[in-house]
């Protein structure tokens, strides 16, 4: 949609742009640690893939870390679709290899 928008705002499309790039850093879980983190605001992260695996690989890395507000499946569930998504892309780029 940004790339839509450029061509007749490139400014606006370019702060938009910017805006989603940071919440997506906020909202990854990169930038705060899940256990410290007030009931309240776990709610506005949880949706966000990034954030179960950035707070598993924490527990992973560090002995001390327990990943206690992440789950391991969204990360596999979007890594799976992610692919999914991909490959029929592909294929329908592709086409459908008969020939015709």
């Amino acid at each position: 949609m940004l790339l839509r928008i450029k061509a007749r705002a490139p400014g606006l499309a370019s702060m938009a742009a910017m805006g989603w790039m940071r919440v997506g850093m906020v909202t990854s879980g990169a930038m705060f640690v899940a256990n410290a983190l007030p009931g309240g605001f776990l709610a506005w992260v949880t949706w966000n893939p990034i954030f179960h695996a950035v707070d598993q690989a924490r527990g992973l890395a560090f002995a001390n870390y327990v990943a206690r507000h992440s789950e391991a499946w969204p990360a596999y569930a979007f890594a799976a679709l992610a692919i999914l998504v991909g490959l029929v892309a592909n294929r329908a780029k592709r086409g459908s290899g008969t020939g015709v």
